[in-house]
């Protein structure tokens, strides 16, 4: 999760998958609440859960290639099917 925006405004999610890591979130207190990111990964699946606060959009991007997903607040959950390609190994 990173600020799209000056002041976190806007807010971009794009979870990367890999090196043998199988799950990871954050939390962040932003000027309009608090965001919040998870992502787990079962098998080739990743499912993507996010808080996006008040008055704040998010442009989300799965590694699955269907490209900028724009949400407003609340809470949202994704599932992106990943090719072999997509999940890469720490060498």
């Amino acid at each position: 999760m990173a600020p799209a925006a000056p002041g976190y405004r806007r807010l971009r999610i794009a979870p990367l998958p890999g090196g043998g890591i199988t799950q990871a979130g954050a939390r962040l207190h932003t000027p309009y609440g608090t965001a919040e990111v998870s992502w787990a990964l079962s098998g080739r699946e990743l499912t993507v859960e996010a808080v996006v606060p008040p008055n704040t959009t998010a442009d989300v991007v799965l590694p699955d290639g269907r490209g900028v997903i724009e949400v407003g607040s609340g809470r949202h959950t994704w599932t992106a099917a990943l090719g072999a390609h997509t999940v890469e190994r720490a060498p």
